[in-house]
């Protein structure tokens, strides 16, 4: 059924499902960012997360196409998905302690379902 005719098929599923959930996480995930940042450090912050985003969009790519084409014994091999199970407790067991730690405390600013800050007018250089 999923032979190497399907390959194009597979790929065009593939990158359609990729596209929709990329365009359904980044609006509210830039949003929380630039709310999240302090004023004086708001740009640097969405560049950032917009460089690293596209910095792991790229690495990904590169690390999980070697991986995929991984064969042990003459059956597929589940190394990528024992990379992204380590990948995923390698970030989440050090956000856990950095919430234990510190709490979860809330930025009053994030108050959903009320309309965005206005923004402050640029001071004048007179």
């Amino acid at each position: 059924m999923f032979g190497q005719d399907a390959l194009p098929w597979v790929a065009v599923v593939g990158a359609m499902s990729f596209a929709m959930g990329t365009g359904i996480m980044m609006p509210p995930l830039q949003t929380l960012v630039t709310y999240a940042a302090p004023d004086n450090a708001r740009g640097a912050v969405v560049g950032l997360t917009s460089s690293a985003q596209s910095l792991g969009i790229i690495a990904g790519t590169l690390l999980a196409g070697p991986m995929l084409v991984v064969e042990i014994a003459e059956r597929t091999s589940v190394l990528p998905s024992l990379i992204n199970a380590l990948i995923f407790l390698g970030l989440a067991l050090p956000s856990w302690l950095l919430v234990r730690r510190f709490g979860w405390k809330p930025n009053p600013r994030l108050s959903f379902g009320q309309a965005a800050p206005e923004a402050k007018p640029a001071p004048s250089a007179d």
